[in-house]
């Protein structure tokens, strides 16, 4: 089957999208996750694929690759995912690793963002999911701004006096625009 892609004359293959149904057994079992397994294999094979992806969190990814080890031959074309929060946790987790003892704890210290326990067990070890990841987004900013001051130390202003221009009038526009903004507050929540 064809289907014509938006806004254009080009005609794309159409796709088959599957889900997964919710078991009603604990995901911490193995005979759950065996189950859920085995469910995604037959999807496969009633969708015609060569494999298919199984999203899931930390804890059944671990037993779904436990799982595809002990039968390899069984789940052969099963491609166990860790879902995106997980992923990035971990991705955060190794950010914190590598800064570890890089000076970026006084950053976080000195800007008054985060204490030193906070640092310790929320925001290097990736265990508070959105203390981490504002403390990453504080310290990224920081280094860009710490570029750009050397940047325009070293090339001076001048070249790109047009450029500033610009961006104050943006900037100008955006204040003009809060200052004249009205914001509803419901009359219970003050």
């Amino acid at each position: 089957m064809q289907a014509t892609l938006f806004g254009t004359n080009e005609t794309i293959p159409e796709k088959q999208l599957a889900f997964q149904s919710g078991l009603p057994h604990p995901v911490t079992q193995y005979s759950t996750v065996y189950t859920a397994m085995k469910n995604f294999m037959e999807i496969c094979s009633q969708l015609i694929q060569k494999e298919i992806p199984m999203y899931c969190d930390e804890g059944v990814y671990c037993t779904v690759r436990e799982i595809q080890l002990m039968k390899p031959e069984e789940f052969c074309t099963l491609v166990p995912c860790l879902g995106t929060f997980h992923l990035t946790k971990t991705v955060l987790k190794c950010i914190g690793k590598y800064l570890e003892g890089s000076g970026a704890e006084m950053t976080w210290q000195e800007a008054g963002i985060f204490g030193p326990t906070v640092i310790e067990n929320s925001v290097l070890n990736g265990g508070h999911y959105s203390c981490c990841l504002e403390g990453m987004q504080f310290l990224a900013e920081s280094l860009w701004h710490l570029l750009y001051k050397e940047f325009f130390n070293d090339r001076g202003m001048h070249p790109y006096a047009a450029e500033f221009g610009i961006l104050n009038n943006m900037r100008a526009a955006v204040e003009h625009r809060l200052d004249c903004a009205v914001f509803y507050v419901p009359a219970n929540t003050v």
